[in-house]
């Protein structure tokens, strides 16, 4: 892979999906706040954040440089996920499996799930096996890197574009066929390429991307938003399109996706625009939070069950229950870089 400058629009759009994914997932602890109701809209524009700035920065660090040989990408690709990884899915079967925190996580045959999670099979082999709250997001990048492989060896613009093609029908077999395939690895599959197309443009080394587009993304995501709020579209996300309900699940991914891909591109324009007059002080933070993000989102939902489990051993006021829980959410982030920075240490002395 060839070795690219940095993009710090790609760190505040990164800094912007952990603190989404955390925002939304804290609302199941604090019911009663008047902005529960966006829990889902802000998880799903996280997570399609993650994985827009993983197609991007794919594409990015790969332009101009010859294919990396397949075993050495997905070598360093993997060891960029499972030293943190591999712990985090240590905790989640202790917590739900053996400590059985949550009814909605079993781990129950507890062997075969685990060798899903370990080999990051577990949302390509839903529902087979049950995807884990947060880790199911390593089940679906890790196949993600592997077509991204795929594409970038095509040899010609025709043959990329049919196998961009060629991967979601392959999945939507699978689907119909044998049932498997968890349904958010079509919802998210289009935002990973859009991140690869928009990279491969250049549109933030030649600052490509119009104002009036970044106006019309942000209308359009607001209508989406709207639309997602009001019309209840959860099934599309909890996993409940069964293999014969997916096409009458259909307008529901296309309204979520839109939201998605308009409130990224606004995203995106803003962050190109903004770091050009960006203090010091503020970039060093988006930095931070940005390198801390990976271990924070691995580790966060651990702390939050637990936190849950505390909680209804003692008497909290909505007040105290929302305090308690953002001094928790902010201590993560320390945590997360220490995690982060251990690992980058270790790898270097390692090589």
């Amino acid at each position: 892979m060839g070795t690219r400058q940095r993009l710090i629009e790609l760190d505040i759009l990164r800094a912007l999906g952990i603190v989404c994914v955390l925002a939304g997932h804290a609302l199941d602890y604090v019911p009663a706040a008047p902005w529960a109701r966006s829990q889902y809209a802000l998880t799903t524009l996280g997570v399609g954040l993650f994985t827009f700035v993983s197609g991007f920065a794919l594409a990015y660090s790969s332009a101009g440089a010859a294919p990396t040989p397949s075993m050495r990408f997905l070598k360093q690709r993997l060891g960029r996920i499972y030293p943190l990884y591999i712990p985090a899915l240590l905790i989640f079967v202790a917590l739900f499996y053996y400590l059985k925190l949550s009814p909605r996580l079993h781990f129950k045959p507890v062997i075969p799930n685990l060798a899903a999670h370990l080999f990051s099979m577990q949302a390509l082999l839903s529902p087979l096996v049950t995807p884990s709250f947060t880790l199911w997001f390593i089940g679906m990048i890790v196949p993600f890197y592997v077509f991204f492989m795929l594409i970038v060896r095509c040899k010609t613009a025709r043959q990329a574009a049919l196998t961009i093609i060629l991967i979601p029908v392959l999945l939507l077999m699978a689907r119909f066929v044998f049932g498997i395939v968890d349904v958010r690895i079509l919802l998210y599959y289009p935002v990973f390429i859009a991140g690869i197309l928009l990279s491969r443009l250049g549109v933030l080394s030649s600052r490509r991307l119009d104002y009036r587009l970044a106006l019309l993304g942000l209308a359009v995501s607001a209508l989406a938003y709207v639309a997602f709020q009001n019309l209840g579209m959860t099934k599309v996300l909890d996993e409940s399109c069964g293999r014969n309900q997916i096409i009458a699940c259909a307008p529901d991914a296309a309204i979520i996706l839109t939201y998605m891909l308009s409130a990224i591109v606004f995203l995106l324009w803003i962050s190109s625009r903004w770091t050009r007059h960006m203090p010091d002080p503020v970039r060093q933070a988006i930095l931070f939070v940005s390198f801390s993000s990976y271990a924070v989102y691995l580790y966060h939902r651990p702390l939050l069950l637990t936190f849950g489990w505390l909680t209804t051993l003692m008497t909290f006021g909505v007040a105290g229950r929302t305090v308690l829980l953002v001094g928790l959410m902010i201590l993560l982030f320390p945590i997360g870089y220490g995690l982060q920075n251990l690992q980058d240490r270790l790898q270097s002395k390692a090589h």
